[in-house]
């Protein structure tokens, strides 16, 4: 056989070779012999064309670069490294700009503030140590301690501030420390406000520390005239608190100067005008107490009339030209008029005004001494102050008795000329001593008695005198609480209208300090009650510890005792270790609940919180058993068992107080006050306290019940909130809290036609909301089972139900609306709905309507067989179980 020779270059590829080989090798046939050059030059052709498809490609390859995957991965990082270089020169332009602003590299800061270190021991603040080398101050940064030549962090650099970046660890770990820069106005500013957080603590000393440490800062004080002066005018208010009556001069005429200054400069005096009233108010008070009346009359004279409408500046002046009129030193410009005003006109006024002023000027010299001596916490007072204060009381009273139109004018002289100040003196001094924590017996206190009847005469319908003692409303709530029947009555009756007189114009400010020290309002309200059951009749040993007070003493008294119901503390009287001031608190709640309209809405977000203490004080002692759920609204709802317990008498009547409260205000009164006794409610946590007390025993369950259905009558939201919290299914007996339920007196609840009439009323209004069938469906027969039997209680009830028995059925209509199915089966519905059916009432066209749905379903046709029979017998209370015997009976074939 012959072959076919086929010259292959070296780039051939086998697979070539091969296939014409195996063309080469076919067998021959018969006949003439075949030609193949043709075959040879075709095969030729077209291993050229092939070898140059071939060529092509490897040269194509070739050309590509090879890439693998150090290449790739070099290429990433090359970009990542990109990335990085770009944030960290963003970083850097942000640091340059920030101490551009912040920290000038040419300006000395005030301090500076390591925020974070490696080394705990280097966070804190640090100030320049003042060292200079041949004139020029020193600047090494370096962090670490200096005795021990330990370097913690360092950094070069010749700016006069330290830099932000740069820092290098030297003996300390990393991370290098985060510095925050304070230049002396940022200084300044931090130091002022931590003095004005000192000053609102009435912490006076710490409050003047630190403003004077934030004007030591060395800002500019033309540059930065307006804060300097407000610095200045705190610390003189600051230091008048103290009793530094020239420092506070010098302060408040310092600021004036800065004000004036930049005003000038500015031309902006508006800007500054507040602060300038300001200022000029608190220099002119402390020239009262220095009694530098004259430069007073000056610089008011003069200021006035910047501020026409300053009420306090025109009753300031008018008070200086008074006191300077006292002691023959009085204007000429005063008109006839003024005088009039002052309670000079008369010669008897003027005798007066003289011989207090005289008086005052005696008193001051004795306050003088007393502060020297330290004395003024003494239990008796010296006998020539005690003197001159008689004098002064007796000169007062008389005053009020017979010339009544100068006792203003005494008023407003004692409190110009200083005395009411020392005064005021005093009494911190003996609260600090013999009130606060302490029994107080005032007749053993006679300096205190004293002291604190003048000052009841000097604040006697004086608003503006009765708020410089709100501050120390406490103290006078003390005093109180010491009176008893061998106190004088005149003493009695002024401490009752100084402390109404408190209560009524700075009840914040009083709320606020009395709730802090509940111990001193039991015992002053203990004093009001004795004081209004007091009468001539009374046995002096056996009778109420209190004199016989006016009339009008013991109407202050009676208001004074209802609002202290609520603002005793964390557990008001309910909570008090006394029986005697617990039962006090009872009788206070007994009157507000014969009059609701006088508890004021503050009162009832007391009352609530009251409860909630008592509840968790109970159950923080384990005496019996409690379950805490969380509410979603950041506070826990304890249910807890009270029944045996005495704390439950409290709690009882405290909800009955704020039940009736509610029914009064938001339904009888429907648009008097209705949002805010509302809003009390919700501040008060009302829910959340009420609802675990629906399965309390019925002394609280039945107020608790209607505190719900009366606040369920007001808006859509309030009802689902309850729904959310689980009322319905503390209603109807279901077992709550889920996790672990708490034993529920609701079936003893119920049994009351009262409260019976409030859970028909709840659950009417339940049915606005999407939630309530959700419970239905959730609960089932059990939860309408107990639907119907309240509503045949209430068909029981008669005509005084007439209304609440609608209401359930009403929510048995809703019912069958959505979940008919659930109501196919109770036999006591179907009779209720036949004797419906069968009888005209209002109910009626509701109950045929109920009928007619819930027909529609065979089932029920089938149960309602048997049930017209039995109906036909007459109404039987145990229908259900008459039935499941008959259905046995016929079962076994027993006929």
């Amino acid at each position: 056989m012959d072959e076919i020779q086929i010259a292959l270059s070296p780039q051939q590829p086998a697979v070539s070779r091969t296939k014409y080989e195996g063309m080469a090798a076919m067998p021959e046939t018969s006949g003439s012999p075949l030609d193949y050059s043709k075959w040879k030059r075709i095969a030729l052709e077209e291993a050229a064309e092939e070898e140059d498809e071939v060529q092509r490609y490897e040269r194509d390859v070739a050309k590509e670069p090879i890439v693998t995957m150090d290449d790739v991965y070099a290429k990433e990082a090359g970009r990542l490294r990109q990335v990085d270089r770009l944030h960290e020169l963003k970083i850097k332009m942000a640091v340059e700009a920030y101490e551009k602003k912040r920290r000038p590299a040419d300006t000395v800061m005030h301090h500076y503030w390591v925020k974070e270190a490696g080394d705990p021991e280097a966070i804190g603040e640090y100030f320049p140590t003042g060292d200079e080398r041949n004139g020029a101050p020193l600047y090494s940064w370096v962090i670490g301690s200096l005795p021990d030549r330990r370097p913690l962090y360092g950094v070069k650099s010749d700016d006069l501030s330290a830099p932000t970046l740069g820092w290098k660890a030297f003996t300390a770990p990393e991370p290098a420390p985060v510095i925050r820069y304070y230049s002396k106005v940022a200084a300044a500013r931090t130091f002022k406000e931590r003095g004005n957080r000192a000053f609102g603590q009435r912490k006076w000393q710490d409050a003047e520390s630190w403003y004077s440490q934030a004007l030591k800062c060395g800002m500019d004080q033309r540059e930065h005239a307006e804060p300097y002066a407000l610095l200045l005018s705190n610390r003189s208010e600051t230091r008048m608190r103290l009793q530094d009556f020239r420092g506070a001069a010098d302060d408040a005429d310092e600021a004036l100067r800065h004000i004036r200054a930049f005003a000038v400069a500015t031309g902006d005096a508006e800007s500054l005008r507040q602060l300038h009233q300001k200022t000029v108010l608190r220099l002119g008070r402390a020239l009262h107490a220095m009694n530098r009346m004259s430069e007073a009359m000056r610089l008011l004279h003069h200021e006035r009339r910047n501020y026409p409408h300053c009420q306090e500046m025109q009753r300031m002046a008018e008070a200086t030209r008074l006191a300077l009129r006292s002691v023959g030193r009085g204007t000429p410009s005063q008109s006839r008029g003024e005088r009039q005003e002052a309670g000079m006109d008369s010669a008897h006024g003027r005798k007066l005004m003289e011989f207090v002023a005289n008086v005052s000027e005696d008193l001051q010299k004795e306050f003088l001494a007393l502060k020297t001596a330290e004395a003024e916490g003494s239990f008796a007072l010296p006998l020539s102050l005690m003197a001159l204060l008689s004098k002064l009381e007796y000169t007062l009273t008389k005053a009020q008795e017979v010339e009544s139109e100068v006792m203003e004018s005494l008023q407003a002289l004692l409190q110009i000329n200083g005395v009411l100040r020392f005064l005021i003196g005093v009494i911190q001094a003996q609260w600090r001593v013999n009130l606060e924590g302490k029994f107080v017996d005032l007749f053993k206190l006679p300096g205190a008695s004293t002291v604190a009847s003048v000052i009841s005469l000097i604040c006697e319908g004086n608003e503006p005198n009765l708020r410089l003692l709100a501050a120390d409303a406490h103290c006078y709530w003390a005093l109180l609480g010491g009176c008893n029947c061998k106190v004088e009555k005149e003493v009695c009756e002024r401490l009752i209208s100084l402390v109404h007189g408190l209560w009524e114009h700075c009840r914040h400010q009083s709320l606020e300090l009395v709730q802090t020290n509940s111990v001193v309002v039991e015992r002053a309200a203990f004093y009001l009650s004795q004081a209004l059951q007091a009468s001539p009749q009374d046995d002096s040993v056996t009778g109420p510890d209190s004199p016989m007070v006016s009339p009008a003493s013991q109407e202050q008294a009676a208001l004074l005792l209802l609002d202290a119901i609520a603002c005793g503390g964390q557990g008001g009287f309910f909570t008090s270790p006394q029986a005697c001031v617990r039962t006090l608190g009872v009788l206070v709640a007994k009157n507000a609940i014969d009059d609701p309209q006088l508890v004021s809405a503050e009162e009832i977000t007391q009352m609530l919180r009251t409860v909630r203490y008592i509840i968790e004080s109970v159950s923080a002692q384990n005496v019996a058993p409690k379950t805490t759920v969380d509410s979603g609204q950041g506070k826990d709802m304890v249910y807890l068992d009270l029944a045996g317990l005495p704390e439950l008498r409290y709690v009882a009547l405290l909800l009955e107080v704020v039940s009736k409260t509610l029914e009064h205000k938001l339904l009888k009164d429907r648009e008097l006050e209705r949002e805010a006794y509302e809003a009390a409610f919700n501040a008060g946590d009302g829910l959340l306290v009420v609802i675990p007390l629906l399965q309390a025993p019925p002394e609280a369950a039945e107020h608790a019940l209607l505190c719900l259905s009366t606040f369920s009558q007001t808006y859509l939201e309030n009802v689902e909130k309850m729904i959310h919290l689980g009322a319905l299914e503390a209603l109807m007996g279901v077992p709550s809290p889920k996790s672990k339920p708490i034993e529920s007196h609701i079936a003893k609840t119920l049994a009351a036609p009262a409260s019976r009439r409030s859970a028909s009323k709840l659950l009417m209004q339940c049915t606005a909301a999407q939630s309530f069938m959700d419970v239905v469906q959730e609960h089932g027969e059990r939860f309408v089972k107990e639907l119907v039997k309240l509503g045949v209680q209430l068909w029981a009830d008669g005509a005084g139900s007439a209304e609440s028995f609608q209401d359930i059925i009403h929510v048995l209509h809703a019912i069958s609306l959505h979940k008919p199915d659930i109501l196919s089966s109770l036999a006591e519905m179907m009779q209720l709905l036949l004797r419906l059916e069968k009888a005209q009432t209002p109910a009626t066209p509701l109950a045929a309507d109920i009928l007619k749905r819930l027909r529609k379903d065979r089932n029920f046709k089938r149960a309602l067989a048997p049930v017209k029979q039995l109906y036909e017998e007459g109404y039987d209370p145990d229908l259900e179980l008459k039935l499941r015997q008959q259905t046995s009976m016929q079962m076994t074939g027993v006929s």
